[in-house]
This record gives C-alpha cells, structure tokens and sequence, in this order.
C-alpha cells in the first residue's frame, strides 16, 4: 500500500537508565506523527535480542479501516534487499557466515548449489 510508511528505527543506547527515557520520546515522536497523518506503520525496537519497544499506528487496509497491529505483514518488495545485505555483511563480520557458504548448508532442503554470494 502506498499510505503505508515503513520505517525501521535502529537505535544505539548507550546506558540501561536512559532505556525508558528515550522510548518515553520516541513514542511521543511517533504518536504526534501519527495523529498528524504523518506516520502509518509499525515499529520495533530491540537490543541484544531483548524487545524494548513495540507498536502499531494506523491502519493496515484503508478500504476496510482494519487497525495495525504488530504481528501485521507489509509487501517491502526490494526496500528489504539493502537491509538483508546488511544483516549478511554483518554476520560475515562476526564471524557467522561465509558468503561462499552454501544455501543448502543452512537449508537442507534447497537442492541447488548457490552460496551467498550467488544471490
């Protein structure tokens, strides 16, 4: 859908005390965009595996008025390709993964011989 804006928030935070704090202000940030028409979307902020912020603003089907929620699924189509690659380079980073790493070594059941590089 067009009037929905996806937007990913990675946030470094520096010290557990300022958690609340800067979730209490980007909740405020989002809201006051929200009821000025300005964001439609859903955000999720972690760290360390651990959710530190999750919500739903909006609606997800304009036709029928059905709320947001933040198990609802968005078409990204190629808007997911760069942070894909990211999260590859990263873990390749770490130590994770090789881009000469083999699909099928992670999924048995893909049959072809195409490493990460490949895709």
């Amino acid at each position: 859908m067009k009037n929905i804006c996806f937007f990913l928030l990675f946030i470094p935070f520096v010290a557990l005390g300022q958690h609340a704090q800067k979730i209490t202000k980007i909740d405020s940030v989002l809201t006051y965009l929200h009821q000025r028409h300005l964001f439609n979307g859903t955000v999720l902020i972690g760290e360390k595996g651990k959710v530190l912020y999750k919500k739903a603003f909006g609606i997800a089907d304009p036709q029928t008025l059905t709320s947001l929620t933040t198990a609802s699924a968005f078409n990204l189509a190629s808007v997911s390709k760069q942070f894909y690659t990211m999260m590859t380079m990263m873990l390749k980073e770490q130590g994770k993964l090789n881009y000469e790493d083999l699909i099928k070594n992670t999924y048995p059941y893909f049959h072809m011989k195409i490493s990460l590089y490949g895709i």
